[in-house]
């Protein structure tokens, strides 16, 4: 039976959370407007510089991501993790991504530290499916620099 292992890397997905999409999964939570505020301000306050031969060159805005080195960061990552995980859920409960072996099963999900493992049965529509699942997370398109390694078994 075809199988694809797809292995996402969040230690690259800081730089690739979109701000309109965290804010939805914080509205979606539950979270008051003042927060979602609070947690917009945060993130488009957000500059990097890169160093040339150890010095700081000029100031860059960032458009999307979670500032590195913020403590609430790692925090805001998690409900995006977890709403991709429901979103996984939730497509494999409508019969839109399958589990490999037993289709009666959802799709498996593992997540441990700050790697995630999705296993679907090897079928282009769930491969799009999934594609599509990864852009609603939040955690922007697949040519973003969040590191995809797929494999076919």
């Amino acid at each position: 039976m075809p199988t694809i292992a797809l292995k996402l890397d969040f230690r690259k997905a800081f730089g690739t959370v979109s701000w309109q999409a965290l804010d939805a999964v914080l509205a979606a939570k539950g979270f008051p407007p003042l927060w979602r505020l609070w947690i917009q301000d945060l993130a488009s306050s957000s500059q990097s510089a890169v160093l040339l031969n150890g010095k700081p060159g000029p100031w860059l805005h960032c458009k999307r991501g979670l500032p590195q080195g913020d403590p609430l960061s790692p925090y805001l990552l998690i409900l995006v993790a977890d709403t991709l995980q429901q979103l996984i859920h939730l497509a494999s409960t409508n019969g839109l991504l399958s589990h490999p072996l037993y289709s009666s099963l959802p799709c498996p999900t593992l997540q441990y530290a700050d790697d995630t493992l999705i296993i679907i049965k090897g079928d282009l529509s769930q491969l799009a499916h999934l594609k599509e699942i990864l852009r609603l997370s939040a955690l922007g398109p697949l040519n973003s620099p969040l590191r995809y390694f797929f494999k076919i078994l």
